[in-house]
């Protein structure tokens, strides 16, 4: 394994995490915390951490070759996840908000992973530079922290698509001319164009900026962070709702997909299943608690149950988590709805991701293979003369081969000539495997 590129790439995640908790600090001292509050010491800490661990990794590896490969790309993605999640329970730790290392770590994991669940009861009481980096985790989990440096990077050269097909659901083939570099930089500006978006859409429905931003970056992320006690339902908008409707929606649908719709790449449309599966999902579950609601409350269907229920859908399908309401008032039927749902959406999510990677992986396969057959078949004539003369032995007038018994040239050649329409066409067939 070279090491030396590993150091070299996790010096650079490390940095770009840096950047990240100063950018957090900046934040909270524009918001009126001071340079002597614990919160902003945490994160100068934190930063000096941050360039320590990436300054040793930068020493030992810069002599090194920057070759990188398959198992180097796995190492740096898993290693640097780790090193994250460590690296930024810190400001939690430091901070001394009430809990405990384990309940820290747990709190940065489920952040950069955008899992969205909480260890802390009273979050909400955090310093604001503390929610920032809270929200900010979960946006930079949700595109992927190795993707961002891989689009910002002209460096990494052939390895940004190694580290970028294993790192994002994303794949070189989901792009025009396969340049993951310049892919990664687009769903980089769509990413940061559909968050600006989002925060802007908060704003003019009611919330402050600081609350508009983070929950635009939770909600592009489908991760879930809040900075209110009671989520979005803190709020009491059906406007709120609506908008944070609309970009889960959104956030939960593949990007490369919206991207290359907006390029006029309507193609598509016939070759995503996963998309119509999961709107359908979303539009089936949406229905079926409407009338669960019915039910429940006795009143027909209205706008007000309709928002209830798309949101819950919503919510839950893209895993993103945000409440409205207090589940445990509704019907156990409804209950288990919404349990079935979580797992089939988070299943969902997983099968586009796989379901892209394997359309690549036989995309590749299929012109490299056809490939190599049509430069073989132009040969077949002259490959099986050519062995039928080196195997033949003029004395006894037999053919040996190492695999077979005795037989006669004009066999070897019939095999050979019955061999090159199956090679040509392109199955799964080779001249060799006849004799």
């Amino acid at each position: 394994m070279n090491s030396a590129i590993i150091y070299k790439l996790l010096s650079m995640v490390l940095l770009a995490l840096s950047a990240v908790f100063a950018l957090c600090a900046c934040a909270g001292l524009l918001l009126g915390e001071s340079i002597r509050d614990d919160s902003i010491q945490a994160f100068i800490l934190t930063v000096a951490v941050s360039i320590g661990i990436a300054l040793i990794c930068h020493i030992l590896g810069r002599k090194g070759e920057a070759k990188l490969f398959r198992r180097e790309a796995l190492f740096v993605i898993g290693i640097s996840w780790i090193l994250a999640t460590f690296i930024g329970a810190l400001p939690y730790i430091l901070t001394h908000v009430n809990g405990s290392i384990a309940d820290a770590i747990f709190e940065s994991a489920s952040g950069l992973t955008t899992t969205g669940a909480t260890a802390y009861s009273d979050f909400h009481e955090f310093p604001k530079s503390l929610l920032i980096w809270r929200s900010m985790s979960q946006w930079a989990g949700g595109l992927g922290v190795v993707v961002f440096f891989v689009a910002i990077l002209s460096s990494l050269g052939a390895g940004a698509k190694i580290l970028f097909s294993n790192e994002s659901s994303g794949t070189s083939a989901d792009f025009d001319h396969g340049r993951i570099q310049s892919g990664a930089f687009l769903l980089m500006l769509f990413y940061l164009g559909l968050s600006s978006a989002c925060a802007i859409a908060y704003k003019l429905g009611g919330m402050d900026w600081f609350q508009a931003i983070n929950h635009a970056m939770t909600t592009v992320s489908t991760g879930g962070f809040s900075t209110e006690a009671m989520s979005m339902g803190q709020f009491q908008s059906p406007t709120l709702e609506w908008i944070s409707i609309v970009f889960m929606l959104v956030s939960g649908t593949t990007f490369v997909y919206i991207i290359r719709l907006f390029r006029g790449q309507t193609h598509i449309l016939r070759q995503s299943n996963e998309v119509y599966w999961f709107y359908g999902l979303v539009a089936g579950t949406t229905l079926l608690l409407m009338v669960f609601l019915v039910d429940l409350t006795g009143q027909l269907p209205d706008h007000e149950s309709l928002r209830v229920s798309a949101f819950q859908a919503v919510s839950i399908i893209t895993t993103t988590g945000y409440a409205t309401t207090d589940f445990n008032q509704w019907l156990p039927p409804a209950e288990m709805t919404l349990l079935l749902v979580m797992f089939i959406g988070g299943w969902l999510d997983q099968w586009r991701r796989e379901s892209r990677a394997y359309r690549d992986r036989d995309t590749r396969g299929d012109a490299q293979h056809h490939s190599r057959l049509s430069a073989e078949c132009h040969d077949t004539n002259a490959d099986g003369r050519a062995d039928a003369q080196r195997a033949s032995d003029p004395q006894r007038g037999a053919l040996h081969h190492p695999d077979d018994g005795a037989s006669t040239p004009g066999d070897a050649l019939r095999l050979r000539e019955r061999a090159q329409p199956f090679l040509c066409r392109g199955l799964f067939l080779r001249a060799g495997d006849f004799i």
